[in-house]
């Protein structure tokens, strides 16, 4: 029986190809997941209110905001969600990533109930790669991809923050960009272990096909030139594959999707070294993993960029309507200051009341 209230937090934004692998697998672990839609363009949202349709414990959230300050928005949907459903502890997931055991074969629910409660946990990515071997006619993604490597003896970076309701009460912290990290003040880290879970791993996808990578890059270079608070060397991948495929994309191969997993995941690592292993994803405590609203090619990239293009123009003439509104303002302001500081003039220190002088018999 389980003893704990466990939840997910996700921010998700064109995710038609995975969410629904997600969503299904996940729940076989967790008591129910709560997603906030970036301005989806694909059929993400409507795949998430099918399986809402179903019963599914799924709380979906729309996005206010269209700039993409991912950690500001996580840390308010932890909060949202420790106040709305009560539970004992939150999981970050972003919607490639799966909670699994380390060794494979042990319930991974089994191995959160028997976490500490005031420590912080963090779980290290298995990421895994595009490979020739991928069969693409499986639509459950952890049976389409099975080549990995194991992130655990990576940078610190490769990872996920487990947040329990005891440490987010007591030290108000924030989830970092991308929730590898819980930021707590200075004062209280030595009382706030973190912990690396050597028992527990999340099985990452973050790339699954050219076309979704194509999606990717090009909607996240067009967000992050959007961006106010975006530094040089920012997603310096990125710019450089969106440099690349804008000129040609039809370059793009197999090689270039490894390329892209490695340059983005494990930073310095030269691709040549990697050796990528057979070990898929074990399914022997999941049910319910049939899907339904999932379909082959699911991610259109052009309809998602011009999609994604127009939410951007609407609401920058949202906010050139915003800055027109207040300035005819400010100018109406200053007509009445001005007409109220030359009456002041002349009634007060000039001597004149032309009203009297109208109504003076």
């Amino acid at each position: 029986m389980n003893q704990r209230k466990i939840f997910s937090i996700s921010m998700v934004k064109n995710e038609a190809d995975v969410i629904e692998s997600f969503v299904r697998y996940n729940l076989n672990i967790l008591d129910g997941m709560v997603i906030l839609d970036h301005f989806s363009t694909d059929n993400t949202v409507v795949i998430l209110k099918n399986l809402i349709n179903e019963g599914l414990p799924i709380t979906l959230w729309p996005a206010v905001d269209v700039e993409h300050n991912q950690n500001k928005m996580m840390t308010t949907l932890m909060y949202k969600t420790f106040r709305k459903f009560q539970p004992n502890m939150i999981i970050p997931l972003d919607a490639d990533e799966f909670i699994v055991s380390a060794d494979g074969t042990t319930h991974p629910r089994k191995l959160l109930e028997e976490l500490a409660d005031g420590n912080i946990y963090k779980i290290h990515w298995k990421t895994y790669f595009p490979h020739e071997k991928d069969n693409p006619d499986y639509l459950l993604i952890t049976q389409k991809m099975q080549h990995c490597i194991d992130g655990f003896d990576h940078t610190q970076e490769m990872s996920k923050a487990i947040v329990f309701r005891s440490i987010a009460k007591k030290y108000k912290p924030s989830l970092s960009m991308g929730s590898h990290n819980l930021n707590i003040n200075w004062r209280f880290r030595a009382f706030t272990p973190r912990i690396k879970l050597q028992s527990l791993r999340l099985a990452h996808f973050p790339i699954r096909s050219i076309d979704q990578l194509k999606s990717k890059v090009f909607v996240n270079q067009i967000n992050n030139l959007s961006r106010i608070d975006s530094k040089k060397g920012d997603s310096f991948h990125i710019k450089d594959l969106f440099e690349k495929m804008k000129s040609d994309d039809r370059q793009v191969s197999i090689s270039d999707l490894q390329r892209f997993v490695a340059d983005s995941y494990f930073p310095g690592k030269n691709l040549t070294t990697v050796t990528l292993k057979h070990d898929p994803v074990r399914l022997p405590f999941c049910t319910a993993l049939d899907m339904k609203y999932t379909k082959l090619n699911e991610i259109n990239y052009l309809e998602n960029v011009l999609e994604n293009c127009t939410v951007l123009a609407k609401h920058y003439a949202d906010l050139k309507r915003e800055k027109y509104s207040l300035t005819k303002t400010v100018f109406s302001i200053f007509i009445v200051i001005k007409g109220l500081t030359k009456q002041f003039i002349t009634q007060r220190l000039l001597g004149f009341n032309h009203d009297q002088e109208r109504y003076q018999l």
